[in-house]
């Protein structure tokens, strides 16, 4: 029996940050213009693709001393994503962490999604001998 023809509209809407009654909307999927049902892989994929720009996460790191609870003033993290890449890369400055401030913080921006596996390294310390 052959699915009769109609709507079937995936829509996604969502606020604009910054923009008072800013909306804005995106058409997912519409039967209506493709006259078929969703293949809900290809739905996916396309929410994914359409979310990339604004998927990026911000970050603060709170780094201390174990066991006195000391902020670690002038510590770096290194960042490792599920696919092996470290953040900073190796000879790339522009991937450059910033190192933590007086109060042991470290804020990262534009983090891109996923999961990391975070390694501290503690300030490097002037060699007094």
């Amino acid at each position: 029996r052959r699915a009769r023809l109609g709507s079937f509209e995936i829509i996604m809407t969502w606020r604009t940050a910054g923009q008072e009654g800013g909306r804005t909307e995106v058409v997912l999927f519409s039967k209506l213009n493709t006259q078929r049902f969703p293949n809900p892989p290809d739905v996916v994929n396309y929410l994914i693709k359409t979310l990339a720009p604004a998927r990026s996460t911000h970050f603060c790191f709170l780094l201390k001393s174990v066991p006195s609870g000391e902020p670690m003033v002038g510590a770096s993290i290194e960042l490792e994503d599920s696919l092996g890449n470290h953040m900073p890369r190796e000879g790339d400055p522009s991937s450059m962490l910033p190192s933590s401030d007086n109060q042991g913080r470290i804020k990262l921006e534009k983090l891109p999604f996923g999961s990391f596996t975070t390694t501290v390294r503690p300030p490097q310390r002037g060699n007094d001998g």
